[in-house]
């Protein structure tokens, strides 16, 4: 697993875990078919990955699809630091 996948992974079972309980999420879980991530948590998260990768993500690259699973985030991670 890449550095960045541990990132976005550990930063969401940080962060996202409702009512102290623990959360399972794996590259491929679906963070937003099972409700994982509410919009804060996902402005958050955007937030720490621009401090932590030194990047900006775009605001039209806010959709969805970007942030279906945390392959799905990691993609766009390494896309936003090639440019």
């Amino acid at each position: 697993m890449s550095d960045i996948t541990e990132s976005v992974i550990g930063w969401i079972r940080q962060n996202c875990a409702r009512g102290g309980q623990a959360i399972q999420v794996d590259p491929d879980t679906p963070l937003l078919a099972e409700n994982l991530m509410d919009s804060l948590d996902f402005l958050n998260l955007v937030a720490f990955l621009e401090e932590r990768y030194g990047i900006k993500i775009d605001s039209d690259a806010l959709t969805p699809e970007n942030f279906e699973t945390p392959t799905t985030i990691v993609a766009l991670v390494e896309r936003s630091t090639e440019t």
